[in-house]
Parts: structure tokens; C-alpha cells; sequence
């Protein structure tokens, strides 16, 4: 699947402390304007943090990739919704 307006979230962390403060969704507000937030979480080796935050927020599986390295990814997508104004 093709985007054409989209914004790919790559290496995103929050420190430990500042998990579930809404630091992450910040970077998910600076996309106004954009259709989509884009993204892939490690499969194998596995990343359930990462998974559980992405999925929390409504990122769906839109399919999955063996890296040249062998690591798997879930390439992940989220529709964003305009502010009405």
C-alpha cells in the first residue's frame, strides 16, 4: 500500500520515566495536515512495548518484512483525523 501524504515515525523513544505521560503523542499532533502516521515495530526479536503503544493509539498491521539482517517488522499505519475548525 501506497501513501501519499504521510509522516514516518522511525526510532521513537521515551525514557522509562516519561512513558504514559504523552510525550509520544506529542510527535502524533505535529502531523495536522498529513493523512497518515506510519511505522514499523520489531516482530522478531520481538518489541511489546513498542507494540502495546502502537496499538493503543490504533496503528493496524499493514503488512510484514524480513530485513536483509532477518529481522522481522510489522509495518504499521494510522488514519489521521483533521481537527474540524
Amino acid at each position: 500500500m501506497r501513501y501519499k501524504r504521510f509522516l514516518y515515525l522511525d526510532r521513537m523513544v521515551v525514557a522509562p520515566s516519561f512513558r504514559g505521560c504523552g510525550v509520544g503523542g506529542a510527535f502524533h499532533a505535529a502531523a495536522a495536515g498529513l493523512d497518515w502516521l506510519v511505522g514499523e515495530i520489531d516482530l522478531d526479536p520481538p518489541n511489546p512495548v513498542s507494540l502495546a503503544y502502537h496499538e493503543r493509539l490504533g496503528f493496524v498491521d499493514v503488512g510484514q518484512q524480513t530485513l536483509p539482517s532477518g529481522k522481522v517488522v510489522s509495518m504499521r499505519a494510522r488514519h489521521v483525523s483533521r481537527p474540524r475548525g
